[in-house]
């Protein structure tokens, strides 16, 4: 290197297309300005290092400061070299080819590229015409590579809600300011009392400063939540802690902790997604005929078709996705086979995984079974459509992924749910005699049995080995890892066993292609935990979990001095708390021991005691009736009551509705599409009558009449006498298939005008499961081109309404009794009425001291029942901060108030002189 070559040189050089520095000619180097910038960064860049040699020298660390004096001395040589500059600078007439030479009189093109870059993409070009500009332009060029490249700083949100004001920023100096007195009168050794008194002064200070900050917080959050108004805003997310979901992907690639985001993404889009396969070939045609009107016999057809019902498509033990099926009908069936077969065999029960079920369908299977079925050519061609050229995507604001679908069953439409069913249904055909299989959707369930543990064995390996066969020949497999089995000993041989045990003596082995799968005291099937006696007791026991779970979002917004509305949450109770404890009662509901009993009280008290703001001590049962809550064990009964007369229509419990027939729901998939829905013209032309028709209820007694006009005359009243159980919504329906009935005996034409606008929604609605309903648009239909059917508004002084009104009450005496089947609405009724009842007659039964007190002040159970006032519950359960109460539990050392009489409630209330209430 040349004498004129210098560390600069080295900076402003620029790389040749070999990597190696060139030189860049110029007419002259540099200004006045340039030359200012290098000796003023010289002198900063000197300093700097002189400070940490000395820095180093101080604390003896050799190795530090030798490398910081190799520095400086690297810098001196650096330096020494600053006076050539100036008179390369200075010398305007000279053309040196050096290292320096810079094109033009200014700076034009400058390029930063040490030796190590030398890469041609790696290169940055900066374009400035003043030193000013290239520090700019160098540290925006920094400034974005670093953004790129360091990890980010998390977004900072604005406040949502803050509390901060004056008072507290003077209270909170206020006990700085006396800490630091203290800790100097302590540090300084000064006298003890005044020590003290600084001590105490700080002390003081620090409570009052720690009440005020609650008090401001309290005040200000309240008044926060009075005046919030967005819907799902701030507050829900608080409430249902949806602020803090985990968006950390628990996946790792090759095991690289490096991986990023989009490769994570990538890695689960291509395990789920893989791509094409040789077993996702998918030969069809569709079929291309001529485009014909389609009338709605063939929709029918289609869709009858679709949901596989019409044509007994669907087999019968599938529950999912099924109209008039539930997952409380599927357990059910599960308990009555297995208590029926385990009189005399022994029984597995084994619940089996399918392996990513939705997304392995495969298109060829369906289409071949389509075609086994002989679906039209209509439905075939609309499916393949509907399945082919579908792509599956993730975005959001860092990658958008997407992957071409070849197989799966699309999840998330009507059509689905229905496809899936008619896939599955294979498998659900080959139940056998030696085993019974059962489906809810993608959720398969066997039942096996046999006479000896050997035999049980054996059938049920043979069963599991036809199992995966056939969901192999569909492309399914079973993940084994995931199913589960329960076995039951038979009742017979109970007896021959130690302690009537329900153990097996070997436990069998069951496996699926020679993996063992795990058998368990207890299974959870469709939410429902069974366990190997049939008493409920491990899913009553698995019910606390989940009660900590429900009340974690109630305990947010349960305060002691202020919350919600107590009705808002008495709501909030009986339609989540209540409904998700109660899952699955109307199977084990009527099957409650007194262990079983006690354990949904424990529950059901972790509401209660937050809700009413009681003491830990207060009885369940006498928060139930301060609360109008019910006991969980009566409701649960209630729901197992309700099931056995609505859904399996049992006789053994028709004493509750008192062997009133009930107008039970229909399947619509059995009601013809022409009386799905009733459409009639509003009016008729040359109409022989005009119909007025209404109902009425007064005092629990229904009536309905139908009065005719012709000419603005009144002709004939029809009056007629419904039970007390029917509702008025029948008595208008009711009334309009009468008039309906007697235009199509006489042959009339009638208008008729009813102001019930939801019997005409009705007939006019295609998801009405009603019978009594469905025989109304049977009638309607038959007459369908005699009628015309209006709306008339009520009570504004339309004549034929108002004599019909007036009618309709006097038919509730005088008309002609009729009989129609009761509505769901009075069977709820009963047993709201069953409930009170065993509610009342189960408090007036418990003998404690809390209920018997309560019962001096509330002699009866009710609903509608609910005390807000904390302090009136210390009252009437005795449970409070009274002398009395404190001293039982060893709180107080006297039980006496201080005028000195004994210090319990009443006595407060009734004797004591200082807070007796005066009766002016």
């Amino acid at each position: 290197m040349s004498g004129d070559r210098t560390f600069a040189s080295i900076l402003l050089a620029e790389p040749s297309s070999n990597g190696n520095l060139v030189s860049i000619s110029s007419n002259d180097f540099c200004n006045n300005e340039l030359f200012l910038f290098l000796t003023t960064s010289c002198q900063l860049m000197g300093s700097g290092i002189i400070l940490i040699l000395i820095y180093y020298l101080e604390r003896n660390t050799i190795f530090y400061a030798l490398t910081a004096m190799v520095a400086l001395m690297i810098f001196i040589t650096f330096v020494l070299s600053i006076p050539k500059w100036r008179s390369i600078c200075s010398s305007r007439r000279r053309r040196l080819a050096s290292p320096f030479w810079i094109p033009s009189d200014s700076i034009e093109h400058f390029a930063f590229s040490p030796q190590l870059l030398n890469s041609e993409s790696s290169r940055t070009l900066f374009k400035i015409s003043s030193v000013d500009a290239m520090s700019q332009t160098g540290n925006s060029e920094v400034s974005r590579g670093a953004f790129k490249t360091l990890k980010k700083k998390p977004k900072r949100y604005a406040r949502k809600f803050g509390f901060w004001n004056e008072d507290l920023r003077r209270s909170r100096n206020n006990v700085n300011k006396l800490f630091k007195i203290y800790s100097r009168h302590k540090a300084a050794n000064l006298d003890l009392d005044l020590i003290q008194s600084s001590g105490n002064a700080y002390r003081r200070e620090r409570a009052f400063y720690k009440k005020l900050l609650l008090q401001t917080k309290r005040k200000a959050w309240e008044s926060f939540c009075v005046n919030y108004n967005e819907r799902h805003g701030f507050l829900f997310k608080l409430v249902f802690n949806k602020n803090n979901s985990d968006s950390h992907i628990g996946v790792n690639p090759d095991g690289n902790p490096n991986n990023s985001f989009q490769d994570k993404m990538a890695f689960i889009m291509n395990s789920f997604f893989p791509g094409h396969s040789a077993s996702d070939d998918f030969f069809y045609t569709p079929v291309m005929d001529s485009v014909e009107p389609i009338k709605l016999e063939d929709l029918e057809l289609v869709f009858n078709n679709l949901k596989g019902d019409h044509n007994n498509i669907i087999h019968n033990n599938q529950y999912g996705f099924r109209e008039g099926r539930s997952c409380d009908l599927a357990i059910q069936n599960f308990v009555d086979i297995i208590r029926e077969k385990s009189q005399t065999h022994h029984i597995a029960l084994i619940s089996l995984d399918i392996k990513s079920a939705f997304d392995n369908m495969n298109w060829s299977v369906l289409f071949k079974l389509f075609d086994d079925l002989n679906f039209p050519k209509f439905f075939r061609n609309f499916i393949f459509h509907y399945l082919n050229n579908r792509t599956v995507s993730f975005s959001n604001e860092i990658v958008t992924i997407s992957r071409a679908c070849f197989r799966g069953c699309p999840q998330g439409s009507v059509v689905a749910p229905t496809i899936w069913n008619i896939y599955i249904n294979p498998i659900l055909e080959r139940n056998k005699t030696s085993f019974y299989t059962q489906a809810f959707a993608d959720d398969l369930a066997l039942i096996i049995s046999g006479r000896t543990a050997r035999e049980l064995e054996a059938n049920t390996n043979i069963a599991l080995a036809e199992i995966a066969q056939h969901l192999q020949e569909i492309k399914l497999s079973l993940s084994v890892h995931k199913c589960q089995a329960l076995v039951f000993r038979s009742v017979s041989s109970r007896k021959f066993s130690k302690r009537n045990s329900t153990i097996l003596n070997r436990k069998p082995t069951f496996k699926i292609n020679n993996f063992s799968i795990k058998i368990s005291d207890s299974l959870k099937i469709l939410g429902i935990v069974l366990d190997n006696k049939l008493t409920w007791t491990a899913h009553i026991s698995s019910l606390y979990s989940k009660i900590l779970s429900l009340t974690s979002n109630f305990n947010r917004v349960i305060r002691s001095d202020w919350s919600m509305n107590r009705n808002i949450l008495k709501i909030w109770y009986s339609t989540v708390i209540e409904k998700a404890l109660l899952y699955g009662a109307s199977i084990w509901g009527g099957a409650l021991t007194k262990h079983h009993i006690s354990r949904l009280h424990s529950f059901q008290r972790v509401f209660l005691l937050r809700f009413t703001r009681a003491y830990k001590t207060t009885s369940t049962n006498v928060l139930n009736v301060l609360t109008g809550i019910p006991p969980l064990h009566i409701t649960a009964k209630a729901e197992f009551c309700k099931f056995q007369i609505w859904v399996r229509r049992s006789p053994s419990y028709n004493h509750i509705i008192n062997n009133i027939p009930l107008d039970y729901n229909i399947n619509i998939r059995n009601i013809p599409s022409e009386q799905k829905s009733i459409v009639l013209p509003s009016t008729i032309q040359e109409a022989d009558f005009e119909v007025y028709t209404d109902g009425s209820r007064i005092d629990n007694e229904t009536g309905l009449a139908v009065c005719t006009f012709q000419q603005n005359d009144n002709v004939s009243n029809f009056l007629f006498q419904l039970n007390s159980y029917n509702s008025v919504f029948q008595a208008e329906l009711e009334a309009i298939n009468f008039a309906c009935n007697w235009a199509l005996q006489n042959n009339y034409k009638i208008n008729i005008h009813t102001d019930s606008l939801s019997s005409i929604l009705a007939i006019q609605s295609a998801n009405s499961r009603s019978g009594f309903v469905y025989s109304v648009k049977q009638d309607i239909f038959k007459a369908r081109h005699l009628v015309g059917l209006s709306w008339v508004k009520a009570h504004v002084g339309i004549p034929g309404n108002e004599w019909a009104d007036q009618q309709a009450k006097s038919a509730i005496n005088l008309g002609i009794e009729k009989l129609i089947p009761a509505p769901r609405s009075f069977l709820r009724r009963a047993l709201k009425q069953q409930i009170l009842n065993e509610w009342n007659e189960y408090f007036m039964n418990y003998n404690s001291a809390s209920g018997a007190r309560a019962r001096d002040f509330i002699d009866k159970v009710d609903f509608n029942f609910l005390i807000n006032n904390k302090f009136l519950i210390f009252f009437l359960c005795g449970h409070g901060p009274f002398p009395f109460y404190l001293n039982r539990f060893k709180l107080l050392d006297s039980p006496s108030c201080i005028c000195g009489e004994v210090g319990d409630a009443d006595h407060y209330v009734f004797s004591c002189s200082l807070t007796r209430l005066s009766p002016f």
